[in-house]
C-alpha cells in the first residue's frame, strides 16, 4: 500500500492539507461560539451578533471544505485504485506471456 501512496503522494498531501483546513475552521467555529456566549453573558448584544455572524461564515467555510474533502477523497481513491489495477494487470501479462 505504501508503494501506491508514494506514487500519489501529491494528491494525498493535498487531501491531508484540505482536511487540516477543515479542522482549523471547525476549531475556529468553537472559538467564535465561546466568544458569542461570553458576549451574551456580558449583555453585549452588538458583539454577540458580530460573533454569530462570524460563526455563520466559518460554518459556511466548514461545509465548503467538507464538500471538497469528500469529493477529492473519491478522486484520490480512484487514482490509487487505477494504480493497483494497472499493477495487477501488468503482473498477469507477465504470467501469461
Amino acid at each position: 500500500m505504501g508503494k501506491y501512496l508514494k506514487a500519489n503522494w501529491q494528491k494525498v498531501a493535498l487531501l491531508i492539507f484540505l482536511m487540516a483546513i477543515t479542522e482549523l475552521f471547525t476549531v475556529l467555529a468553537s472559538v467564535f461560539n465561546a466568544n458569542s456566549l461570553n458576549a451574551l453573558v456580558a449583555h453585549n448584544l452588538k458583539n454577540f451578533f458580530y460573533q454569530i455572524l462570524f460563526l455563520l461564515l466559518v460554518w459556511v467555510a466548514v461545509i465548503f471544505f467538507s464538500y471538497l474533502v469528500a469529493n477529492y477523497t473519491q478522486v484520490v481513491i480512484q487514482d490509487i485504485d487505477i494504480s493497483i489495477h494497472h499493477h495487477i494487470t501488468k503482473k498477469n501479462r507477465k504470467i501469461i506471456l
